[in-house]
């Protein structure tokens, strides 16, 4: 998303993508769903994509992180409804990275606090109660399901497949698969954005302090201030936190293998069978699975 919104041409979602395809996003009740934002309005949710003003949309390609959309078919059907030229960007990683990734997430933002192998054993539970998918740790890694879901929705030719370290890796050729996809020519020279500032060069003298603190901050803060202060204040100490020496959580024996080794065989499979346009270079073993 950050790449594309160089290019000219492009217009972007102002807030983040405000799940104007899945409202009922706003119904999920795990800790970090109160921080949801959802627009229900069609008039308002096409506004926010312009840049200058409503008319720019006749002009520019629209942007929309769908990374969640694809965990849920009614989402897609709703898209396909109402936008049935949309094209999919799918970025993908191996099953297990990403659900650790994701659940670094919750713990440096302070909505984690449980281990991994805890959250994993509780997450059926979790999704019963209404939690919503950043908590979904192994059913959002099973990505095999949802990207057959959407190629049968809009056809194999109008979804793009790529994996995370090809991003980087392989800018160039992702961007001309980009612009074949999409029907737009990308210009911007300028290498992929490494934006994630959990890989920046860390501080080790100061993560262990961050560690203990900033979940308490950050519940504290969300029961004291109003909750656009608290946001605001709470985006800015983690940032701080990510450039941390924050330990990335580690995962291994056989109940996870055993959980998330299937993952990654259904879909290879997915991609292999439905000869889907970017072959993907997977960050561990050869697999990947969607981010």
């Amino acid at each position: 998303m950050r790449a594309l919104e160089l290019e000219a041409g492009f217009s972007v979602s102002v807030p983040k993508e405000p799940f104007f395809f899945w409202p009922e996003m706003g119904k999920f009740c795990g800790p970090q769903d109160q921080n949801r934002e959802i627009l229900t309005d069609e008039v308002q949710y096409e506004a926010a994509f312009a840049r200058s003003a409503p008319e720019a949309l006749q002009t520019t390609t629209c942007l929309v992180d769908g990374s969640q959309y694809v965990l849920h078919e009614q989402a897609i059907d709703r898209i396909r409804t109402k936008y049935s030229h949309a094209k999919f960007i799918i970025v993908v990683r191996e099953p297990l990275t990403r659900a650790l990734s994701s659940y670094a997430h919750l713990v440096r933002d302070g909505f984690e606090t449980r281990s991994f192998a805890e959250c994993l054993q509780l997450e059926s539970v979790r999704h019963r109660e209404g939690w919503g998918p950043l908590y979904w740790l192994h059913e959002a890694s099973d990505y095999a399901k949802r990207i057959e879901h959407v190629v049968s929705s809009f056809g194999a030719n109008n979804v793009l497949v790529v994996s995370m370290d090809t991003l980087v890796s392989g800018w160039p050729e992702v961007k001309e698969a980009i612009s074949q996809l999409v029907g737009v020519p990308l210009r911007n020279d300028s290498p992929f954005p490494l934006t994630n500032v959990s890989k920046v060069e860390k501080n080790p003298l100061v993560t262990s302090w961050f560690e203990a603190v900033i979940p308490v901050l950050r519940r504290v803060s969300r029961s004291i201030l109003p909750s656009d202060v608290s946001a605001k204040a709470g985006h800015i100490v983690v940032q701080a936190y990510r450039r941390t020496n924050f330990k990335k959580p580690q995962a291994s024996g056989a109940y996870i293998e055993d959980l998330f080794g299937p993952l990654a065989e259904r879909y290879r499979d997915v991609i292999n069978n439905l000869g889907l346009r970017l072959g993907v270079e997977g960050d561990r073993d050869g697999h990947a699975a969607a981010q």
